[in-house]
């Protein structure tokens, strides 16, 4: 029945951890100044440090089933905001991701995380820092932030969401909604996702022959409405709106 605030500081960034055997639920809280970086790669960048994110499931597997993240707001944070990793059966619904840094929903590509649910979040103001290395890729140089990262696992669902300047960077790279080159990736449902704003709308670089269906997805005023790769990589888009992008489709 009251606001609550759980913040670090601009110079002291704090992170939420769990791992629990038990379902959690957060709702209506302020995560303020989370995702602490340093500067690993020697150069004026500073990395995101793995594992020290906003809000962490971290290996709860079938513990975290039945978990609600509702109505919560992650701001000036500085790596991934929402990572549900190997932690099932969480839904996220009416949350903010802004003024962050790196994706905002996300977990580390390849690992198997099943029936999540995104819902009616908002990612705003989601960018990268150009020349850090992402610790989580092999130490490759940053060249994009998304919104939400479409990673691997099965019954996941990415529904009624808003990505607003957040998927920035090269649009070959990352965009608003992005589905990575995983192995075994899975088939989300997506439907009724609007991008605008953004350096790319939709990314995709797959390499599958399973069939993607894309479901009334609006994008607007991007530089890219829609960048899609790579070489078997079976979608189908059904619906939908494209406006006023610099370019449509790449």
């Amino acid at each position: 029945s009251r606001n609550v605030c759980i913040e670090g500081t601009s110079t002291g960034r704090a992170h939420l951890f769990i791992r629990s055997t038990a379902k959690q639920n957060f709702s209506y809280i302020q995560f303020r100044y989370f995702g602490p970086r340093k500067n690993l790669g020697g150069n004026s960048a500073e990395e995101l440090v793995p594992g020290r994110y906003g809000m962490h499931f971290h290996h709860c597997m079938e513990g975290s089933r039945g978990s609600i993240v509702h109505g919560n707001v992650i701001r000036d944070t500085g790596n991934h905001s929402y990572v549900p990793h190997v932690s099932h059966g969480i839904k996220f619904t009416d949350n903010v991701a802004y003024n962050v840094l790196e994706t905002a929903f996300w977990w580390d590509p390849g690992d198997p995380t099943h029936d999540v649910i995104y819902d009616r979040n908002i990612v705003a103001n989601c960018r990268h820092v150009a020349a850090s290395l992402n610790m989580n890729a092999e130490n490759a140089p940053t060249h994009s932030s998304s919104g939400f990262a479409l990673n691997t696992g099965d019954g996941n669902v990415c529904n009624n969401n808003v990505v607003v300047v957040g998927g920035m960077g090269d649009p070959a790279d990352g965009g608003a909604y992005n589905w990575e080159a995983v192995i075994n990736e899975g088939i989300w449902e997506f439907q009724n996702n609007i991008a605008h704003n953004n350096d790319c709308g939709l990314r995709v670089w797959q390499n599958s022959t399973r069939n993607h269906v894309i479901e009334d997805f609006i994008s607007y005023h991007n530089g890219v409405g829609m960048f899609h790769g790579a070489y078997a990589n079976s979608y189908t888009y059904t619906g939908g709106y494209f406006y006023a992008n610099k370019t449509n489709m790449q």
